[in-house]
């Protein structure tokens, strides 16, 4: 029992090891119902013509709410959790957008997205899809279409940056890029 106790002490000593990391998927972060939502558009949708004025950033989620379908725009802004993903340990594949950097220009602030362009060219993930970072060891950037791997602690907390609102934080214990 007192080798057990010593092992376990000594592994908690050095940190936690990448296997006890979760992958997480992006849809594992909504509600079931919402994913079901999000799973059937409207019929509508496919009659916004491409690069048309509805089809533009700050007309499509107007354009959505305008046909009606209650459930699938309250999907696309949703800031609703899954309770049962505070405070597990997760390893999340996605992108960064920047928020701050420090001196020697590594991304120490960011929110974390399911999706490139994501908050820059295309309308905001909802909350729930969209993950704050705070990472004091910095992420070198080169290009912001370069998706990365997040590992660390996941909890639930609602955030509002000048880009986007998030329903999570990662205190993340290594960021990495993505390699399959």
């Amino acid at each position: 029992m007192f080798r057990m106790l010593l092992l376990l002490g000594i592994a908690l000593s050095h940190g936690i090891s990448a296997s006890e990391y979760r992958e997480l998927d992006w849809t594992e972060m909504m509600p079931a119902h919402q994913l079901a939502a999000l799973l059937s558009p409207p019929e509508a949708l496919n009659s916004i013509p491409e690069g048309g004025q509805q089809d533009l950033q700050g007309n499509v989620l107007e354009s959505i709410k305008a046909m009606g379908d209650d459930e699938f725009y309250e999907a696309l802004i949703s800031a609703e959790t899954v309770a049962d993903l505070n405070g597990e340990l997760i390893k999340l594949p996605g992108f960064i957008v920047p928020l701050e950097q420090d001196d020697q220009r590594r991304v120490v602030s960011f929110a974390f997205v399911p999706y490139f362009g994501a908050c820059i060219h295309l309308p905001p993930p909802p909350p729930n899809q969209t993950v704050l970072v705070d990472y004091a060891k910095g992420v070198e950037l080169s290009e912001l279409n370069r998706p990365f791997w997040i590992e660390g602690k996941l909890v639930i907390e609602d955030n509002e940056t000048e880009l986007a609102s998030s329903s999570y934080r990662i205190r993340p214990t290594r960021v990495y890029p993505y390699e399959e």
